[in-house]
């Protein structure tokens, strides 16, 4: 049985969450509030995940009065009621790694053992609309490292691109102790070994200013974009865990997505970013994959790179006539495009969703659309 895996209970000035909405787009799906995780610490996953389905296979949630299809990484909560077809076959993985095989003609719920829990994971947290939160598209935004721990001491640092192939970008390091800066003409970079060397638990922020002068400090969120240096310990104990699953003998595609449910749960966002990308170039007909990099990019403050990830999501959803999925998909659509403070938008796709959760029946999912565009009516 692999070793528990602790919550990262690091908490610095950087990561404090300040007015946000949980919004847990998978979680609707299941039926979970939302709002009920405003102020409250990371919670057990309340469900398993779907790391391998082969033919036709269908859930339903108490409550709900249709069967949706089942899609590879799909959180299902305890009380999934699962329909396999004769050529129907599910996996999944529990929360304490075991897993689950379903086979054909099934239906029923799914039984899993009463083993220590291993997986665990954040809220996801969307900073509450505000009117003056909007990104900026014109300006060298940083895509990483941003709102995130890190885990090695030379991370990957990528800015949005301003202009040509010819434009110089300047590379600063923000803290008190450091005036680190390189000059490139790359949209990405590796933080240099001959650099100041990063140390853990002290807080960094990049800069990334372009040859016009337009800088990512112009970009405007009440969330704090900088990262933190995990200590020695934790990056330890993070890659036996991610070793230990590499010792499953899953396929490599069920790995990776464990994986990034871990490395999410560490608060390695870029790196659970970077793994969820990498699934999606390999199978780009994976909607509950996409609606989980949605919800990074959301975690991260990369309001219009989620709402391209749902959209593909939503898109996908309708192919296999997933209603639960395209609800969320257009929730996490509207949440973002609120979170730029575009309020028409973030009405239009709130009132598709709304309409999708009712016509499921699902009234948890229909709660949820209904507060938040409350809560965006009620922003002055």
């Amino acid at each position: 049985m692999l070793q528990n895996i602790p919550h990262l209970e690091l908490r610095t000035k950087l990561l404090r969450k300040r007015g946000v909405l949980a919004l847990c787009l998978a979680w609707l799906l299941m039926g979970v509030a939302c709002a009920s995780q405003i102020t409250r610490e990371p919670d057990i996953l309340p469900n398993y995940l779907v790391i391998g389905v082969v033919g036709e296979l269908r859930y339903k949630l108490p409550g709900w009065n249709d069967y949706q299809p089942v899609s590879l990484g799909t959180f299902l909560p305890s009380d999934t009621v699962i329909q396999s077809a004769e050529n129907g076959e599910l996996d999944v993985l529990c929360l304490d790694l075991s897993v689950v095989h379903i086979s054909a003609n099934y239906h029923g719920g799914i039984s899993c053992s009463k083993s220590a829990t291993i997986l665990i994971r954040n809220s996801s947290p969307v900073v509450t609309p505000r009117r003056e939160i909007i990104v900026v598209a014109d300006i060298p935004y940083v895509t990483s490292p941003r709102h995130t721990f890190i885990r090695t001491p030379y991370p990957k640092i990528s800015w949005a691109p301003t202009g040509d192939a010819d434009t110089v970008y300047t590379v600063r390091l923000l803290n008190q102790n450091s005036n680190w800066h390189f000059d490139t003409t790359q949209l990405e970079m590796q933080y240099p070994e001959d650099a100041p060397q990063l140390q853990p638990l002290v807080p960094y922020k990049i800069e990334i200013t372009d040859s016009g002068s337009l800088s990512s400090t112009e970009e405007k969120t009440a969330m704090d974009l900088g990262f933190v240096l995990l200590p020695a310990e934790k990056i330890s104990e993070l890659d036996q865990q991610l070793e230990q699953v590499e010792q499953m003998n899953l396929d490599s595609f069920a790995t990776s997505l464990i994986e990034s449910v871990i490395l999410a749960s560490y608060e390695v966002r870029n790196d659970a970013i970077f793994a969820l990308n990498e699934l999606i170039q390999k199978n780009s007909r994976t909607p509950a994959i996409m609606l989980q990099l949605g919800n990074l990019y959301m975690e991260v403050g990369l309001y219009q790179e989620a709402i391209h990830v749902y959209n593909d999501a939503y898109l996908a959803y309708q192919d296999i006539h997933d209603k639960a999925g395209q609800a969320a998909a257009q929730f996490g659509m509207g949440a973002a495009y609120s979170n730029q403070g575009k309020v028409v938008d973030a009405k239009e796709h709130l009132n598709l969703a709304l309409t999708l959760f009712e016509e499921l029946n699902h009234h948890q999912g229909s709660a949820e659309a209904e507060a938040l565009l409350r809560q965006i009516n009620s922003v002055p």
